[in-house]
C-alpha cells in the first residue's frame, strides 16, 4: 500500500519510525509518482525495489520498537534490570564515570574520600532543598528516614 495521502505528502505518525525511515518513505513516494507519470518499466522497477526495501525497514523498526517496549514493561518493577535494559536500548557511547578530581571550596581535590564526601554533601543538600520545596505532609518523616538511611550507606 503506498504511503501517499491526498495532498501527496507522507502522513505517518507511528512510534519507532525515525527521520531516516520517513525520508526513505518520501523517496518511495517520489518514485511512485515518477513511475505513474512516466509509465516506464525501469521507473516501476525502481519503485518496487524501494517499496520492498521500505516495507522491510518499517517491519524491522516496528519489531524493534515492540521488543524494546516489552523489555521495558517486563523490567519496570526491578530498577537494576530496568536500567540495564535501558542502557542496551538507548544509543550512545559508554562513558567512564571515574572522577579523578573536583573542586571543593575553591581548591582542587584528588582524595577519593574527600571527593566522596563532597558528592555526599551536594546530594544531601539537594534532597533537603527538594524536601523543603515539596509539601510532603505526613510522609515527611518516612521520606527523611529513607534519605538519611541511604546517605549513611554511602561509602568510597
Amino acid at each position: 500500500m503506498p504511503h501517499l495521502s491526498r495532498n501527496g505528502f507522507v502522513d505517518v505518525i507511528a512510534p519507532g519510525l525515525t527521520g531516516q525511515i520517513k525520508r526513505e518513505i518520501h523517496h518511495q513516494d517520489f518514485l511512485l509518482k515518477k513511475a505513474r507519470k512516466s509509465k516506464l518499466d525501469e521507473d516501476r522497477l525502481a519503485y518496487q525495489t524501494m517499496r520492498n526495501r521500505v516495507s522491510n525497514i518499517v517491519r524491522r523498526a516496528k519489531q524493534t520498537y515492540m521488543y524494546n517496549k516489552k523489555l521495558i514493561k517486563d523490567h519496570q518493577d526491578d530498577s537494576k534490570t530496568f536500567w540495564k535494559t535501558m542502557y542496551k536500548i538507548l544509543p550512545g557511547e559508554k562513558k567512564s564515570s571515574v572522577i579523578e578530581n573536583i573542586q571543593v571550596d575553591g581548591k582542587l581535590c584528588t582524595n577519593n574520600k574527600k571527593i566522596s564526601n563532597a558528592f555526599n554533601m551536594f546530594f544531601a543538600s539537594a534532597v533537603t532543598h527538594l524536601r523543603q520545596s515539596l509539601d510532603l505532609g505526613s510522609n515527611a518523616r518516612k521520606f527523611t528516614h529513607v534519605v538519611n538511611h541511604s546517605l549513611t550507606d554511602f561509602q568510597v
